[in-house]
């Protein structure tokens, strides 16, 4: 399956001055998806995408950048009551971009635990970002690594791991970061819509 389109945005400053900036980009992406059915209440799915969006002066944009995502997944359920989820993306971003389109990781999806603005308070234009977790009867552990840094600096690998509980349209979570200097909790909750 592909998708392309345009985004259009016009960014106003923070400092009260007139001037705007306009952040126009073509966007595309490939996504691909699997599921194979062992019986009825065993199944494995199966996605992986590319997206890419990158901003042109044909359509008046003031920044000029690209910004590379690469994402797969891979889920195995056995009946509704238990399975095991892996996920990985990476990314990339070369040129000038708007901080909607940086990358960050700590929050209730990415780095669990961990709290975006002490990993990299406005983002950073490479990432990398990988997750599995267990789930039996709603009940879940998990174990999360990620980075995420500007091209150039260093950039440090930083784990977390939890524990929750998710229903299809609620969540709670307790995470942990593993290498961070204190030891402090998060708790997360959510309702999906």
């Amino acid at each position: 399956m592909s998708q392309d389109g345009v985004s259009l945005s016009s960014l106003e400053s923070l400092h009260r001055s007139p001037d705007s900036q306009m952040a126009s980009a073509v966007t595309g992406s490939l996504v691909y998806r699997q599921r194979w059915n062992r019986d009825r209440r065993t199944h494995q799915d199966v996605e992986a995408g590319y997206e890419v969006r990158s901003a042109v002066d044909g359509l008046g944009s003031d920044l000029s950048y690209t910004r590379h995502l690469g994402r797969a997944r891979y889920a195995f359920e056995n009946g509704r009551h238990s399975g095991v989820i892996a996920e990985v993306f990476a990314g990339g971003i070369s040129g000038e971009a708007p901080l909607f389109e940086r990358f960050t990781l700590g929050d209730s999806a990415t780095l669990r635990g961990w709290n975006k603005f002490e990993l990299a308070p406005i983002g950073g234009n490479r990432v990398f970002h990988q997750s599995l977790e267990y789930r039996f009867h709603g009940a879940a552990l998990f174990l999360d690594t990620g980075s995420v840094w500007d091209d150039g600096a260093s950039h440090k690998l930083r784990a977390s791991t939890g524990f929750g509980f998710h229903t299809e349209h609620v969540f709670l979570t307790v995470a942990f970061p593993l290498n961070a200097p204190g030891t402090d909790a998060a708790f997360m909750m959510g309702v999906r819509f």
